[in-house]
């Protein structure tokens, strides 16, 4: 399937890429790898290593907020998927703001068809112990909101949606 279906049901479903170009990733301090014990042990780095491929990393702490300005970079990239993964520095109403000016925006400007990835926020450390209500469902429900639209409402092709859930499988 070349998209990802409704929240909560946690199903697999991957973009396919050309491995002769770099992923490329816009996200927060959490991608920028602010949080890692030592340099590549950032997340996207543990993928490049275990994919094979080059990663770029457009990590920003506290400023992967989905704004059209880093976008303008963005489209100049070269990049086999283009992820967003900006939710934990964004709250539901910019999340409704941004979310569809920012991928028509990819869409026109240099990655036409790049498979782009949409992904969710998951919960922070103190939830997963006391679990719902989540701080990110909001936000959450915001995104998939702004891909419904893209999708059925747009007819944007190649467009994916990772769950919250899908991100720490057992």
């Amino acid at each position: 399937s070349s998209q990802m279906s409704g929240i909560g049901d946690c199903e697999d479903a991957a973009p396919s890429f050309d491995e002769n170009k770099p992923i490329v990733w816009y996200g927060t301090s959490i991608q920028q790898g602010g949080v890692a014990s030592r340099a590549g042990n950032e997340y996207d780095a543990i993928i490049s290593r275990a994919l094979g491929v080059d990663i770029h990393n457009f990590g920003f702490a506290g400023n992967g907020k989905m704004e059209l300005s880093v976008a303008k970079y963005l489209a100049m990239v070269p990049a086999s998927v283009l992820i967003i993964d900006c939710l934990p520095n964004m709250d539901a109403a910019s999340v409704t703001e941004r979310t569809i000016p920012l991928v028509q925006f990819l869409r026109k400007n240099g990655h036409a068809t790049t498979p782009i990835v949409l992904a969710e926020g998951t919960p922070y450390p103190a939830e997963w112990l006391n679990g719902s209500p989540y701080a990110d469902t909001a936000k959450n429900e915001a995104l998939k909101q702004a891909f419904d639209t893209l999708v059925g409402t747009l007819g944007v092709k190649g467009l994916y949606y990772v769950k919250g859930c899908d991100l720490f499988k057992s």
